[in-house]
């Protein structure tokens, strides 16, 4: 295959787009597209390298899958090798534990699929996840596994271009149909998912049929390319709907198919500095989302601009080096002298035996936190928050609640307590709470699961929630309780993108939209009302910008052993707002509603106190410590009793 510079200005613009978005989510907010162009690009020359290789007669599976290896594993490992000292000294073992998580997934390359369980890609703690960005690679590795025994059939014995471009062109339609599916009801599985994503490589490859090798120059075409393109990654963001990055995949198929050294687009993707980028492309990519991510875990305060750019320096500097003597000398062909197809077999199976080891450690030893003082790690252990009871599946049948998740049973009355990790995070103090009043609590939690009837978040560990939610309201209302406590994540709730209610997307930008939870909402309560219990609505947390236990840690290192963390209260208004005024619309005559903003915000400096005094108040960016679950329980009983 001709070997095509334009295409490496291509790969430069896609790799660049990916950084910036991730240095400036806000200069550049469609800059994760550029996977999406990866992603083409990968279809074309796959499918180019695999039709020529069966027209000429020599295609092997085996050899295939030796120059796939051969181009991502060396640079993959070596890059999570460096990473893996950087996580041991500077991670706090929540974050090691979940890195040490990561580092299995990728070896396996099922990175996409890990993400895909643990966050959204564009939540903000992901920013301090180093391999996110290897889902990307999961996919790829993924669609290489299955792609060339699909091509391998269509041309048993020779190369047929019209069953090849029927077979493309039916598995990318099928691909788009799943895609707009998932994109309505899992908008996470949509985004991660290789049958949703296998439609850009399959247009790729039709890219690489449609133009059979034969130099097709048509500067107009390749010019609306770069402006489709273009429009996707500026105009873009998280929240453009289905199928937002498929201008990007058309813009990228019209340059591959018309952009020559001839013409204006073909010229301008050629020129030097762009060439060199792409070239160092996948380098760069693997190393740009580790640093950026060290170093946000590694500050105490979020990276500044000039920061981020020097990252982003650093990358394509140790972008250069790894192409240089990690990929090339790898890239060598195996029937030449040096790294025979056995000893690199061999090579990256030790290397992957080896992160995986270190993988399952430290999953093992929860973080390793025995590799800390033991005045941090004790302080960490402290303020852990508590999952007790705190359902991640739906039993089968629904028992609530399990008898273990009643305190103070030998109180004859008795409140109840539902929702989501939030709820679980108060439960014990406010158990403790009740407790020297005669009260027993009921704990019904269940992870993800926000206390409103019908009405759930998209993403899979909420698939059960409406279940488990109704089947809590119904054995409340049978057991005769007279107070239940609602408490969730309800700014996280509401700021998703999509919702569902029975089976069908609730659009929260629309009006239509906010009407449908806030009747859900109101639902939710009048169903208890009327059965004569009473409410108590708790309202946000204050939130943190980063791990608050991990900065105090961190703080704590450095020898300011009592540091106080706070978020700005103009800064947490901003982030309650929504969910305040959902909360505000539920209108009812025997609802007690609580404010923790009251406790945590009551300060001259208009801060919201996360830590201060060697306490820490929430754990991670949300989660109650148990120094704040008693400050919110006390709030909550003082409410109730008065």
């Amino acid at each position: 295959m001709k070997y095509r510079t334009e295409i490496e200005g291509l790969r430069a613009v896609a790799v660049l787009s990916v950084i910036v978005f991730h240095a400036y989510p806000n200069a550049l907010p469609g800059g994760f597209i550029g996977v999406d162009i990866f992603f083409v690009i990968s279809g074309y020359l796959i499918t180019s390298i695999i039709l020529r290789d069966i027209e000429a007669g020599t295609f092997s599976i085996a050899r295939f899958f030796e120059k796939r290896a051969r181009r991502i594993l060396p640079a993959l490992f070596f890059v999570i090798a460096c990473c893996v000292p950087a996580g041991w000294y500077w991670m706090m073992p929540a974050e090691l534990r979940a890195f040490s998580d990561s580092v299995i997934a990728a070896c396996l390359s099922v990175s996409n699929i890990f993400f895909w369980t643990k966050s959204g890609y564009f939540a903000p703690e992901t920013a301090q996840m180093p391999l996110l960005h290897t889902w990307s690679l999961g996919v790829e590795e993924q669609f290489y596994a299955i792609y060339p025994f699909l091509l391998r059939i269509i041309g048993k014995k020779s190369y047929k271009k019209n069953a090849t471009l029927l077979f493309l062109v039916a598995g990318a339609t099928l691909s788009i149909i799943v895609s707009y599916i998932c994109s309505k009801y899992d908008p996470e599985l949509n985004f991660y998912f290789l049958p949703t994503r296998a439609w850009e490589f399959f247009f790729g490859g039709a890219c690489a049929v449609f133009s059979g090798g034969r130099e097709r120059d048509h500067g107009w075409w390749a010019c609306a390319g770069i402006i489709l393109i273009g429009a996707a990654v500026i105009c873009f963001d998280e929240s453009s709907q289905f199928p937002a990055a498929g201008l990007a995949v058309a813009g990228t198929c019209l340059v591959l198919t018309f952009a020559r050294s001839g013409n204006f687009v073909g010229n301008s993707l050629s020129l030097p500095p762009l060439v060199m980028v792409g070239t160092i492309s996948y380098s760069a990519y693997l190393w740009h989302q580790p640093l950026f991510a060290f170093a946000k875990i590694r500050s105490v305060d979020v990276p500044n601009g000039m920061t981020m750019f020097a990252l982003i320096v650093v990358s394509l500097a140790l972008a250069y080096c790894t192409y240089r003597f990690i990929e090339l000398p790898f890239r060598r062909k195996p029937d030449q002298e040096i790294h025979v197809s056995k000893g690199f077999v061999g090579g990256c199976a030790v290397f992957t035996i080896a992160l995986v080891s270190f993988g399952i450690y430290g999953n093992l030893t929860k973080g390793a936190p025995s590799r800390l003082p033991p005045q941090i790690s004790n302080f960490i252990q402290e303020n852990a928050w508590n999952r007790r009871c705190l359902a991640f599946t739906d039993p089968s049948p629904l028992q609530l609640p399990e008898p273990s998740c009643v305190y103070n049973s030998e109180h004859d009355s008795s409140y109840a307590i539902v929702g989501d990790s939030i709820a679980s995070s108060l439960s014990p103090s406010l158990a403790a709470q009740l407790d020297r009043h005669g009260i027993a609590l009921e704990q019904m939690t269940h992870t993800a699961c926000a206390p409103i009837v019908e009405i759930k978040s998209s993403g899979e560990p909420a698939q059960g929630c409406p279940n488990y939610i109704q089947t809590a309201f119904e054995r409340i209302k049978a057991s005769g309780v007279k107070t239940v406590i609602l408490a969730g994540a309800w700014i996280t709730f509401f700021d998703e993108k999509n919702l569902v209610r029975n089976k069908q997307p609730i659009t929260l930008t629309s009006s239509k939209g906010k009407a449908m939870v806030r009747e859900a909402l109101q639902s939710t309560v009048n169903e208890l009302l009327e059965s004569g219990i009473r409410v108590v609505l708790l309202y946000p947390v204050p939130r943190g910008d980063s791990q608050v236990v991990a900065k105090v840690a961190k703080l704590m290192l450095t020898g300011n052993l009592k540091p106080t963390v706070s978020v700005s209260k103009e800064k947490y208004f901003s982030q309650a707002k929504d969910a305040v005024d959902y909360l505000d619309s539920i209108k009812g005559g025997n609802i007690i509603r609580v404010f923790p903003s009251q406790s945590f915000c009551n300060t001259a400096d208009n801060n919201c106190v996360l830590a201060s005094g060697g306490q820490a108040y929430i754990y991670d960016k949300l989660h109650l410590t148990r120094a704040g679950a008693d400050v919110v329980a006390k709030n909550i009983v003082g409410a109730l009793i008065n």
